[in-house]
């Protein structure tokens, strides 16, 4: 598991990302982030998914622009320190760690395709709510349809 962000440099908005004394950069197994827009988050995502699926190209496709030294990153990966550098994890022992991150990558394979359909819709009380979305879903199949003549959006259903 990759329990700790040691430091991130030169990938997207995360320049010099280190913690600052004192404090830790740690993980669990279950760690929310979050932060302004344009903070790093989605960059962080990529670092993560990049050491977790052993794809370099995640971290060298973010490369910070206009930046004097190439992407680092240094992770503790079940307490054994494991380091992005020259293009390649250094000491991806293994690789293919299993984990998730739900990003805006996530969402658009898992949740959306190119719109946001009427099938979506249907559906997608599944993935948000899990259980109770499944029983939404079921009382939505029960109301009536009230179809807009827009065009827009094909048919709302009441509840």
């Amino acid at each position: 598991m990759i329990t700790r962000i040691s430091e991130i440099r030169g990938v997207g908005s995360l320049k010099n990302m280190r913690p600052a004394k004192g404090d830790e950069y740690g993980l669990t197994q279950k760690t929310v982030v979050f932060a302004p827009n344009a903070t790093g988050k989605t960059t962080l995502a990529a670092v993560l998914k990049s050491y977790g699926f052993d794809a370099p190209v995640l971290i060298d496709s973010r490369t910070t622009l206009s930046s004097q030294s190439a992407p680092f990153a240094l992770l503790d990966v079940d307490n054994v320190p494991r380091r992005f550098q020259d293009g390649k994890w250094q000491s991806n022992q293994g690789g293919a760690y299993e984990f998730a991150t739900f990003d805006h990558a996530y969402i658009e394979e898992n949740v959306f395709s190119s719109e946001v359909t009427t099938d979506h819709l249907k559906t997608i009380h599944r993935v948000v709510i899990g259980p109770e979305g499944v029983l939404v879903h079921r009382e939505l199949d029960k109301r009536p349809v009230l179809l807009r003549d827009s065009g827009h959006i094909p048919s709302l259903r009441l509840l």
